[in-house]
């Protein structure tokens, strides 16, 4: 069966990029069918190859061990895959050329339309105020001057005892990044000192926000989605071998230095290792428990509650 696995592990994304390929669209230029398809690669079928083979001592410890469920997870995200690259061959069988036309207009707004920002952003402060009052203590706060393992716990109450959490989440991590993208992108097209305070004040207020109940993820998708604000502002959508670079030793860098700061790690060597880990098998864990838990122990819920992400 390991055989097996290594030869499916292969074809199911070569199939993938094929058909991507045969559709028309670039792997170097950013749309919703590249972007979807890398991220699905490599947060939902990198890490089954480590998983399977019991490489990763982290989610051994944590029950991760039986090969056939998690062959189960390497098959059904690799045909989600490729059923998600079918759709976009068939838009472009029906649509044609406009399926894999990809054209980013940049609009950007003018002195009077700064009172948009402004009331969005006075939006995030007050639901951030709101927030907090809610919260006993910070996590972040709690992880930088006292003790890492109680910030844990905080954690895991700044999320999922909050009544109406997701709501909250949607203004001050959805809105705010929103925010700061907009005045990022004004920034790189009209390049003043006014616009670069701007900007930096309304990416704090979004980097606090991402990283108050100190969760990692948050953090790391602002840093992606601000270099992919550079690409289209910058390259029209096209991506750069040396921009990709560039951009993956900062979400590197940033990871790294979160796991340090946020857990109980204590050198570099093992905090890459656990950034590495988390990053490419996190999400599978999740899989792995599902198939798992339903309908084996648990009858499906038919769409009544929402999965954790």
């Amino acid at each position: 069966m390991d055989i097996l696995f290594v030869l499916i592990f292969i074809t199911l994304p070569i199939i993938s990029f094929a058909f991507m390929h045969l559709s028309g669209f670039k792997i170097l230029r950013i749309s919703l069918i590249q972007f979807i398809l890398i991220f699905m690669f490599i947060f939902g079928f990198i890490g089954t190859l480590p998983l399977y083979f019991k490489l990763d001592e982290v989610f051994v410890a944590n029950g991760v061990t039986d090969k056939i469920l998690i062959f189960q997870v390497m098959i059904f995200t690799g045909l989600s895959m490729i059923m998600f690259v079918l759709g976009g061959l068939f838009s472009k069988f029906l649509l044609g050329k406009k399926a894999i036309q990809n054209k980013f207009n940049v609009i950007i707004l003018n002195r009077k339309d700064n009172y948009i920002y402004l009331i969005f952003f006075c939006i995030v402060l007050v639901v951030l105020f709101f927030y907090l009052n809610q919260v006993p203590r910070i996590a972040l706060f709690v992880a930088l001057f006292e003790s890492v393992t109680e910030a844990s716990i905080l954690r895991s109450d700044m999320v999922y005892t909050i009544n109406g959490y997701h709501w909250y989440s949607t203004i001050i991590h959805g809105l705010s990044n929103i925010i700061t993208f907009s005045l990022f992108a004004r920034y790189l097209k009209i390049n003043n000192k006014k616009n670069f305070i701007f900007f930096i004040f309304s990416f704090l207020v979004s980097a606090f926000t991402s990283v108050i109940s100190i969760q990692k993820g948050p953090f790391l998708w602002l840093v992606i989605g601000l270099f992919l604000v550079i690409l289209i502002v910058t390259n029209k959508g096209f991506l750069k071998l040396k921009d990709l670079f560039i951009n993956f030793s900062l979400i590197l860098l940033a990871g790294i230095t979160l796991v340090l700061v946020f857990t109980e790690v204590g050198d570099v060597k093992s905090a890459f290792i656990s950034f590495i880990s988390r990053s490419f098998a996190g999400s599978i864990e999740a899989a792995y428990h599902f198939l798992f838990l339903f309908p084996n122990h648990e009858n499906f819920v038919y769409g009544k509650t929402f999965n954790n992400p």
